[in-house]
């Protein structure tokens, strides 16, 4: 009598696994197709024309930005440096009692009442250094700014007119200039750089004797 053999058991698999072994078994399928199809080459060109595109107009707008930015900030330097400087002189020749003679259009030399001389000079730029506006020998601008021009003229008032308070630039005109020993007030304009940027400022002060 011939005895069977019993076949084995194989476990059972529910619909949960089945599926999961369908997805791996996709996958795998796929990232072959991938190793073995590989790039052509339309689509590397593609890539290498792309690249410098994009890299292209961010830098761009990269270099724009910062170059907008360095413009304000030293417009921003220029306006701080010229303000002081007009409060300073400004400051300076109210005070004045006397404006010596050797006195000059780049040259403001006085005498401030109870207090030493003062001695503005600008140095015009040159060649191997910029320009400079110097009160008694000591540069009043900051670090990057240099004084393109600056120019002192010696006023009084016009006959007829009796005004206590000094005009602004547009009426200039209520003036007319003198020699530096007889002015009465004294106008000031100068032009800052820095970079590319300038700025000219200008006012005029009365001088305390007059």
């Amino acid at each position: 009598m011939r005895r069977r053999l019993k076949k084995p058991c194989l476990p059972v698999r529910n619909s949960g696994d089945l599926m999961n072994m369908s997805k791996l078994r996709s996958m795998k399928e796929f990232i072959i197709n991938i190793d073995s199809r590989g790039f052509t080459l339309v689509e590397v060109l593609l890539v290498i024309m792309v690249i410098p595109l994009v890299l292209g107009v961010s830098f761009g707008v990269m270099s724009a930005a910062l170059s907008a930015y360095r413009v304000i900030d030293a417009r921003s330097g220029l306006a701080s440096t010229g303000t002081h400087m007009l409060e300073m002189l400004g400051q300076d020749i109210r005070g004045l009692v006397e404006i010596y003679d050797t006195s000059s259009e780049i040259r403001l030399y006085g005498r401030i009442y109870g207090a030493q001389d003062i001695d503005y000079r600008f140095t015009q730029p040159a060649h191997d250094r910029p320009g400079a506006l110097t009160r008694n020998g000591k540069d009043i601008t900051k670090s990057g700014v240099q004084v393109v021009s600056c120019k002192f003229d010696y006023l009084t008032p016009s006959q007829g007119n009796e005004e206590t308070e000094p005009p602004g630039p547009s009426e200039y005109s209520t003036y007319e200039p003198v020699d530096p020993g007889v002015a009465s007030c004294i106008k000031v304009k100068f032009t800052l750089k820095s970079g590319t940027s300038s700025m000219t400022f200008e006012s005029i002060f009365h001088m305390r004797n007059s």
